[in-house]
C-alpha cells in the first residue's frame, strides 16, 4: 500500500510541471496578442491623425487663397499658370512663393493656378473666351505614411468679386 501512495505522489508532481508549462504558454500567447493589438491601435491612431492633419492643411490652403483674393484680386490674378506655388507666412500675412516648405516636417502643400475660359452660355469650358476675372486653383497636399505617399487634393474657382 505504501508503494502505491509514493507512485501516485510522484505522478502528480509530473502533471504539475506540465500544467505550469501550459499555463505559462497560454499567458505568453495572450500577452503577445494584447501587445500586437495595442501596437495596431497605435499605428491606426497615427494614420488617423495624419489623415486629419492633411485635410486641415488642405482646407487652410483654400482659405488662405480666398483671403489673398479678398485682400486684393491682384494677389491671385498675378500668379503665373506655369509655376507651382507654396504658401508662406510673413509679418504682414500670407504670400505665394516658389520655395517649398514642409508643414510639421512631413506635409507639403502645393498650389497650381489655371486660366479659365468661358464657352457657350457663359459656362466654364476647356476653350473659348478667356475670363480674366476668374482663376482655377488646384491645391494638393502630400505626406509620407507607413504605406507610401498619401495625396489629398481640392479644386475650386475664384472670381474677382470686387470687379475693380
Amino acid at each position: 500500500m505504501m508503494k502505491n501512495l509514493k507512485k501516485t505522489c510522484h505522478d502528480k508532481n509530473g502533471f504539475g510541471l506540465i500544467e505550469v508549462v501550459i499555463g505559462v504558454a497560454i499567458i505568453s500567447i495572450s500577452l503577445f496578442a494584447i501587445m500586437s493589438s495595442a501596437r495596431g491601435a497605435v499605428d491606426l491612431n497615427r494614420r488617423a491623425i495624419s489623415e486629419i492633419k492633411g485635410k486641415l492643411i488642405l482646407e487652410e490652403g483654400s482659405e488662405v487663397v480666398r483671403f489673398m483674393r479678398d485682400s486684393a484680386w491682384s494677389n491671385v490674378s498675378s500668379l503665373s499658370t506655369s509655376t507651382t506655388y507654396y504658401l508662406a507666412t510673413t509679418t504682414t500675412g500670407w504670400i505665394a512663393t516658389t520655395t517649398q516648405n514642409k508643414i510639421d516636417g512631413s506635409f507639403l502643400r502645393r498650389i497650381v493656378v489655371s486660366d479659365v475660359f468661358r464657352g457657350a452660355g457663359d459656362k466654364i469650358s476647356e476653350s473659348g473666351v478667356y475670363d480674366s476675372g476668374t482663376k482655377k486653383f488646384t491645391i494638393t497636399v502630400f505626406y509620407e505614411g507607413r504605406f507610401g505617399t498619401t495625396t489629398k487634393q481640392t479644386v475650386f474657382y475664384l472670381s474677382d468679386i470686387f470687379d475693380n
